[in-house]
């Protein structure tokens, strides 16, 4: 099955703008964050670059 790349649209950005800010500015790293929300880093990371792979 092929993988499917999903690209944020306006308001996902904006809100993934504001989560990225708010962590840098708490000096929270990605794979800190990532644990707070039971996710794996490289989630975090794709996300922060407005593209995730969905499964």
């Amino acid at each position: 099955m092929p993988t499917i790349t999903y690209i944020a649209n306006d308001i996902e950005e904006i809100l993934l703008d504001e989560i990225i800010c708010i962590r840098k500015e708490q000096n929270v790293f990605q794979s800190e964050l990532a644990n707070l929300i039971g996710s794996k880093q490289q989630l975090i990371l794709e996300a922060e670059n407005k593209e995730h792979i969905t499964s």
